[in-house]
């Protein structure tokens, strides 16, 4: 009986041979996804939020973006594209600049578009869809 490995990316529980997560459809990394406790030096799964056999919580694990920073962002200056400087995505902080400043020129017509973009962020990170740099999904 060959023993689960947890997803990289959701942590949910998957056949070791299985080729990507059932949920989530990341690829498995299988034992390469492996790193050292740092508590009893045991192997544990990288996203394991906690050692199986300590106990000790797995700081790596961790995604390193929090949903309620990214919501508030998204929230205040949304138009200035903070949220995605946030999640390391600057190009896209960028673009949303320029929208913002082409909507200023065409009277408007650049910010309807930054609204849509802005209205699909919200929606994708409710959706559970929205990662971080790391690509693990932001959670509340």
């Amino acid at each position: 009986m060959s023993k689960f490995i947890e997803c990289g990316t959701c942590t949910t529980s998957i056949a070791p041979n299985a080729v990507s997560c059932p949920k989530c459809g990341a690829p498995n990394e299988g034992p390469k996804g492996l790193i050292e406790c740092r508590t009893c030096a045991k192997e544990i799964a990288a996203s394991a939020s906690s050692c199986p056999a300590c106990g000790a919580p797995n700081e790596v694990a961790k995604g390193s973006k929090d949903f309620w920073v990214y919501l508030i962002a998204w929230l205040i200056l949304g138009g200035l594209g903070v949220h995605k400087f946030y999640l390391g995505k600057t190009g896209m902080g960028v673009f949303y600049i320029v929208l913002l400043l082409f909507g200023f020129v065409t009277f408007g017509l650049g910010g309807l578009v930054l609204l849509g973009f802005l209205i699909y962020d919200l929606i994708m990170l409710l959706l559970g869809k929205t990662k971080d740099e790391t690509g693990r999904i932001l959670k509340p």
